[in-house]
């Protein structure tokens, strides 16, 4: 005998049915959502005379909903600069000074103000690299340029003698 086949059921479309939420395995973490930093780096001036103190604004922000873990901006100081002071504690590696900022919330931002001077032997241009970093997201970079231009000379006339 052929087989018999029980009739299809009539299927009716269901309105407004949601998807069912995606199951984590026991064990297993959720995933990671990056943090995104910000960083913007501006000097007071464009052109500095020799001697003369140029002042930095390094500023880092979070622009992602997740908040950035472990935050550290770094300044990398030029050449023929002379560390002066900073608006936050810092440690110093080398030639480049770094700031432990701790986490940033989503829209939080950090000002930090650099002052170097320029030493008397400088010439061109001094290009301050900066960058911050964060356990869960990429670094990010920027720079700041400042020519440098010779100290004036103040004329002093010999006195007449007479």
């Amino acid at each position: 005998p052929a087989p018999v086949f029980a009739p299809s059921p009539v299927v009716k479309p269901v309105k407004d049915v949601k998807p069912a939420p995606k199951l984590v395995p026991a064990g297993h973490a959720k995933p990671v959502v990056p943090a995104k930093l910000s960083i913007l780096n501006n000097a007071n001036v464009a052109t500095a005379p020799t001697g003369t103190d140029v002042k930095y604004t390094i500023v880092v922000g979070n622009v992602a909903k997740t908040t950035a873990k472990k935050v550290v901006a770094c300044d990398a100081l030029p050449a023929n600069t002379l560390y002066v002071s900073a608006s936050r504690s810092a440690n110093f590696h080398g030639s480049t000074v770094c700031f432990a900022l701790g986490s940033l919330a989503k829209g939080a931002k950090v000002t930090i103000f650099v002052t170097l001077q320029v030493a008397t032997t400088a010439t061109g241009t001094l290009v301050n690299h900066a960058t911050a970093t964060a356990t869960n997201a990429k670094t990010v970079k920027a720079q700041a340029s400042v020519k440098v231009s010779a100290k004036p000379v103040t004329y002093v006339p010999a006195p007449v003698t007479g």
